[in-house]
């Protein structure tokens, strides 16, 4: 196979010289002529009716120029996937009741941020409060608090996976291994808190956001205002992180519209960091209870899990989460039986959603943790325990997943050899060392694509310019993760021009194709698929005109660095720019443009079973993790991680090794260190020098390998690497604790204070 110019080679991001200059501008950073500042009127309780609302105080204050409420909304409920409007249940400011503490009743605009904190505090709001419930469990009871009328035992959403025999499963099992997992809600924590700008002008709204999805916001947003969707125009600023965080419409976004609208003047509102933690979202707490059922050598027969979720006061994109935290399930193992239950319970916290790796982490924290616990019992190594049960390419799992590449046995063999495993697994204990794996599998991408014709989910246009340049069109958000570098790179190789010569305009719904967004993992395979095909059309386009002109076939012809030639010929040649221009003067000053989608066809299946094939590939990671345990503090310190990820194809390798070391980090923090804590529904610690992440100094030595398996179905072959990528860390650490001290620790975050105290179990156990 012929070396691509582009593709595979390691390149600075296109953004670099912006972001490290300081050039680039947020949305904080932009400001518009006559620009308000809004801010929020938040409930102090968890859970209350609301009595009455006074704003005549607020009203009056100089320099206030609007104030909103829920009588100023259309009253309409929002959410995010259009199949299940029916259970939207989420309002821009409260009009009946509040659900926690932080929920939206009331905003200001105003001439400067102090003036508008000062009406806030005018806002008059009566309460009547209301019991309330913070477990999930409790929150199931029958007579427990009712947060959403209709929702029977404040669920949510329920959902069930079965395949096979499980009954079956378990009788010719050998062991049966039964194990209950816990984990708390973590924040995202990106550097740039969540902020909108708004400008309402002659019924047309345009917001500026951080957003990671402008297509779903618009969708969310243009139904909140019951207006066309032609008549909302959202538009992503850079965007300083967002991890899953900035995928949903927020109350903040409706606000800015609101007051904009009321005052006629553009309105900005900036959470700040303590808003951030307090009103957004997180990653949802799951309690797993797994079974595992497995033959005298370790082969997995039967698998059966219960998944409670804490889903917090509201839904959003955490409709998505029950049936993720099945699916994961399904990864990276075969398991020929399965009977898989989630739970998505309400309660009165600040809501769960999407988030890096989005059910995997707490779920593949329970199953590699368990995985662990049956080589230990079986007396098997735990890395050819894993081996033996591994997915490989062209398997079908029991729910339906179709493999079509799979480098995951690989993934194991590199990422042992590289933290020396066979020499040291089992050998350190005297030093209080150890070490551990965990191994997951992951998505690149969703069918459902927000009611889209036949599931399209991404779209790119690519136009040719006659000085040589090609300027790409896409609705996808770079979110800091490189995508407008690694869809530059796609669009320069299928086109043949150097990635200098590529921009990229993106994230604007009125001129950029519709993009699902940056979640699922899913834009270097979904959009970059779009983008190559786009490419490869508008390069079709110059390779007619210039064959004939040379009186040849268009498949005679190479398109390689800023040149058009005859394979085989290449003194016969024409110049990229030449070419562009010389398709303008044959289709009579036509811009030479390329339209390109990618569409994966979501089974049905999938909506009333379960079964079905949710995504077009899957990614295969595993991590081994060394650590070393103070027995006197119960401290653990993380020495290496040898990380071996099954790429499909790197397009940018310095890109996909940053992932992974970011990843890493927040695995890290995930096992060790991170955990929102709550008293009655007040969160105890919304600042980040009172919410512990891992820092550079807690940073390990990190190696690694990139496993490459060329997904048949994917552009030049690549996959994905941003979100599942965080999930086998966590396990790996956990199993590396048990090796070193023999406890095993079975909810997170793995505290000094959970290790000792295990200890002294141990110790009393003899």
């Amino acid at each position: 196979m012929e070396e691509n110019s582009i593709i595979g080679k390691a390149v600075p991001r296109v953004d670099a010289v912006e972001k490290a200059t300081g050039k680039a501008i947020y949305t904080d950073d932009f400001k518009l002529a006559g620009m308000l500042i809004g801010k929020i009127k938040r409930s102090p309780h968890p859970h209350a009716r609301i009595l009455r609302i006074d704003t005549s105080r607020a009203e009056k204050l100089p320099g206030v120029k609007a104030v909103v409420t829920g009588k100023d909304t259309t009253g309409r409920k929002f959410g995010t996937i259009k199949a299940y409007k029916a259970i939207w249940d989420e309002l821009p400011l409260c009009m009946d009741k509040v659900r926690y503490i932080g929920d939206e009743v009331a905003a200001v605009a105003a001439v400067d941020e102090d003036t508008a904190l000062e009406a806030l505090d005018l806002i008059d709001v009566e309460y009547e409060e209301l019991p309330a419930v913070f477990d999930p469990l409790e929150a199931m009871k029958p007579g427990a608090p009712v947060i959403h009328e209709g929702f029977q035992n404040n669920i949510s959403m329920q959902v069930f996976l079965e395949a096979g025999d499980i009954e079956q499963g378990f009788k010719d099992s050998y062991r049966v291994f039964e194990d209950r997992f816990e984990n708390v809600a973590v924040a995202h924590s990106p550097m740039e808190p969540h902020t909108s700008v708004a400008s309402y002008v002659n019924g047309k709204v345009t917001l500026w956001s951080s957003t990671q999805s402008p297509f779903v916001v618009r969708m969310a947003l243009a139904h909140q205002l019951d207006l066309p969707e032609a008549q909302v125009r959202v538009l992503k600023m850079t965007v300083g992180g967002g991890f899953g965080g900035k995928t949903d419409l927020y109350a903040l976004d409706v606000c800015c519209v609101l007051l904009s609208q009321k005052a006629g003047r553009p309105v900005k509102i900036a959470l700040t960091r303590q808003e951030e933690f307090e009103t957004t979202r997180t990653r949802h707490s799951i309690i797993v209870e797994l079974k595992t059922g497995v033959t005298k050598d370790g082969i997995i027969l039967a698998k059966q899990a219960r998944n409670i979720l804490d889903g917090g006061a509201y839904t959003g994109v955490g409709l998505v989460a029950p049936y993720l935290s099945n699916l994961f399930l399904t990864l990276p193992y075969k398991a020929p039986n399965i009977k898989l239950e989630a739970t998505r319970v309400y309660t009165n916290k600040v809501r769960g959603g999407a988030m890096r790796g989005y059910g995997s982490p707490q779920v593949i924290f329970a199953a590699d943790s368990q995985m662990d616990i049956i080589a230990h019992e079986l007396g098997i190594d735990p890395v050819e325990l894993r081996s033996r049960n591994a997915i490989t390419t062209g398997y079908q799992t029991s729910n339906g997943l179709r493999i079509t590449s799979s480098a995951f046995p690989e993934t194991i063999e590199k990422s042992a050899k590289g933290i020396a495993w066979a020499e040291k697994h089992g050998k350190m204990k005297k030093e209080n060392k150890g070490m551990g794996m965990g191994c997951s599998g992951y998505i690149v991408g969703t069918g459902v694509a927000g009611g889209t014709p036949s599931n399209y989910s991404a779209g790119a246009i690519i136009k040719l310019h006659t000085d040589g340049f090609a300027t790409l069109f896409t609705g996808a958000v770079d979110i800091g993760q490189g995508s407008d570098t690694v869809l530059s790179m796609i669009a320069a190789e299928e086109l043949g021009i150097p990635l200098s010569k590529v921009k990229v305009v993106a994230g604007d719904t009125e001129l950029t194709p519709f993009d699902l967004g940056q979640i699922s993992s899913r834009t270097t395979f979904q959009t970059g698929n779009a983008v190559k095909r786009a490419a490869a059309e508008a390069k079709a386009k110059l390779l007619k005109v210039v064959a004939k002109n040379f009186e040849i076939s268009p498949e005679d012809l190479e398109a390689k660095d800023e040149r058009i030639y005859v394979k085989g010929s290449p003194d016969k040649v024409m110049a990229f720019k030449d070419a562009v221009f010389a398709c303008q003067a044959a289709n009579k000053g036509l811009e030479v443009v390329g339209n390109g989608a990618f569409a994966h066809e979501l089974e049905q299946t999938i909506y009333t079973t379960g079964r079905g094939n949710y995504s077009p590939a899957y990614t295969f990671s595993t991590a081994a993790a060394e650590v070393k345990v103070d027995k006197e503090t119960g401290e653990v310190e993380v020495l290496k991680i040898h990380y071996a990820h099954d790429i499909g194809k790197a397009i940018n390798p310095i890109n996909v090794k940053g992932q992974v070391e970011g990843s890493v980090q927040m695995g890290m923090g995930y096992a060790l260190f991170e955990s929102l804590l709550f008293d009655k529904g007040r969160l105890l610690n919304p600042t980040l020098s009172d919410y512990k992440l891992a820092l550079t100094k807690d940073m390990p030595e990190i190696g690694v390998t990139l496993v490459e398996s060329d997904d048949p179905g994917a552009p030049f072959g690549a996959k994905g690497c941003g979100e599942g990528t965080v999930a086998p860390v966590a396990p790996s650490i956990a199993n590396a604790i048990f090796d070193a001290v023999g406890v095993r620790i079975k909810s997170l975050p793995i505290t000094p204070e959970k290790i000792l105290n295990a200890l002294k179990e141990k110790e009393k156990a003899g």
